[in-house]
């Protein structure tokens, strides 16, 4: 996905005159209710915010809207303790899967998983932007 503000793209925000992303580190709370479109396994999602989801134009998405492919989840540990939760895993599949995850993406490095999010950014032919997106760092699956 890109962001468009002037002649400039990167990720999915808005930029700074500086043409950085607009992003701020942030922890998904836990009971927080978070929505993506597209497969299962992505890492980009938008709060749902008092039982509503930000619009398909909203998040500038750059394929056909398919209702099919939307995913809600709800946030049920805390995002902090997600080395603890990797090793006290009894799932010997998903904790490996979720460690090696962690070892190609960040080094074997829990700290380094950092979520962020922002406003997505008005993408010309794909939408309006203005949704909340976040980007956490592990897929949703």
């Amino acid at each position: 996905m890109l962001a468009l503000i002037g002649e400039k793209l990167s990720g999915v925000y808005v930029l700074a005159s500086s043409g950085k992303a607009v992003k701020e580190r942030f922890v998904p709370q836990v009971g927080e209710v978070i929505d993506r479109y597209g497969s299962a396994n992505g890492r980009y999602t938008s709060p749902v915010i008092d039982g509503k989801s930000f619009s398909y134009t909203e998040r500038s998405l750059p394929y056909v809207e398919d209702a099919s492919s939307y995913h809600q989840y709800k946030v049920v540990g805390d995002f902090t303790k997600i080395e603890e939760y990797v090793k006290n895993c009894t799932d010997v599949k998903l904790k490996t899967r979720l460690h090696a995850s962690v070892k190609k993406y960040y080094k074997g490095d829990y700290s380094r998983l950092i979520s962020y999010k922002g406003e997505v950014a008005l993408v010309e032919g794909w939408g309006t932007g203005g949704a909340t997106q976040y980007e956490i760092s592990l897929s949703v699956e």
